[in-house]
């Protein structure tokens, strides 16, 4: 057997494991993954060329959630149609969804259910109280958001001339895509603007983190935005207050 012939055996191999993968794994996987609710307020409806519906949300944390609107006979669902038209923009609702959001294979997870939700005044409270909440991590604290258990952790707690680094730790089951930091010129500058507007400012002049530490040189609110694999996103805003 020629060396070409290997490489075309081969080829034709990994081919044929993405294929049984992506056919059989991926849907038994998706199918068992565990039912789970989402409340989110919807901001847009469209219907995706290959047939199914999306819906695209925003949760009380203001983050995007995109949810796919299909009918699945593994689930018995058959009224996606019916779904689509009572679904509202501009509305908060409680999703009971199935499967898992997975950007690699064009995967969403999928709505079984809704009912409409009221968001309370104490909702309201909470995420504006999260939203403006900081935390000081240049003395002997530490923040850490519980979601996907981020941990940032100064390397100098004490007052300092020197600049340090501040050590990133996170327990996510999926891996990490994107890290950025981000320091306004202006601190607070984005204290009031929305979550979108906040995201984007990062990504866009935010520097990139390699590793699992960034350096700080002075004073003053720093954002960190972390990306998990499945587009799951995260922004902690802490403020570095012991460099003289």
């Amino acid at each position: 057997m020629s060396a070409w012939d290997k490489l075309v055996i081969g080829f034709v191999g990994i081919v044929f494991l993405l294929t049984f993968y992506r056919i059989i794994v991926i849907p038994i996987k998706y199918n068992i993954a565990e039912d789970h609710e989402i409340v989110a307020t919807v901001t847009d409806k469209e219907r995706h060329e290959s047939g199914y519906y999306l819906i695209f949300c925003e949760d009380l944390n203001g983050n995007t959630v995109v949810l796919k609107n299909d009918d699945t006979m593994v689930r018995g669902k058959f009224d996606s149609s019916n779904m689509q038209q009572q679904i509202k923009e501009n509305k908060t609702y409680k999703f009971h969804v199935n499967g898992y959001r997975s950007e690699f294979w064009s995967l969403y997870e999928n709505i079984l259910s809704f009912e409409e939700y009221n968001v309370s005044p104490k909702d309201k409270k909470q995420k504006a109280e999260e939203k403006q909440s900081s935390e000081v991590i240049a003395g002997n604290k530490q923040t850490t958001t519980e979601e996907i258990g981020i941990k940032l952790i100064p390397e100098i707690t004490e007052q300092t001339e020197e600049s340090y680094f501040v050590n990133i730790e996170f327990n996510s089951k999926e891996g990490i895509a994107i890290k950025k930091i981000y320091k306004p010129e202006i601190s607070n500058e984005l204290d009031l603007a929305d979550e979108n507007t906040i995201r984007d400012t990062i990504i866009v002049n935010g520097i990139d983190i390699f590793g699992n530490s960034f350096e700080v040189s002075e004073n003053g609110v720093y954002w960190l935005y972390i990306q998990e694999i499945s587009g799951t996103q995260r922004i902690q805003r802490f403020i570095i207050e012991n460099i003289n």
